[in-house]
């Protein structure tokens, strides 16, 4: 049986946090079930030993938009790729 599509709420490259277990990271992908669910990937920021944690799913519902923060080495909201890099070069030399 059809269902009614949803109105989409979540913003893929954009923080979210899972209301229930506290899990945070970007949007990285969404996808709409037949049954009218939908589930979000939470890709998380990088580990302070530089390893990438593994991404989880989560329903849309569950999830409210994280307040812009700048952890974990990701890149400003007006910065770019390049300059995201060059800031956590100079941090890293700075700490060292």
């Amino acid at each position: 049986m059809p269902t009614t599509p949803q109105t989409i709420t979540v913003t893929l490259g954009s923080s979210y946090v899972d209301r229930v277990t506290g899990f945070s990271g970007i949007a990285t992908a969404r996808t709409e079930y037949l049954t009218g669910r939908s589930r979000v990937e939470l890709s998380p920021s990088l580990r302070p030993d530089g390893r990438l944690p593994r991404p989880e799913w989560f329903d849309e519902e569950r999830l409210d938009r994280a307040q812009p923060c700048n952890l974990g080495g990701r890149p400003k909201k007006d910065e770019t790729s390049q300059e995201a890099s060059e800031r956590r070069a100079r941090e890293r030399a700075i700490q060292a």
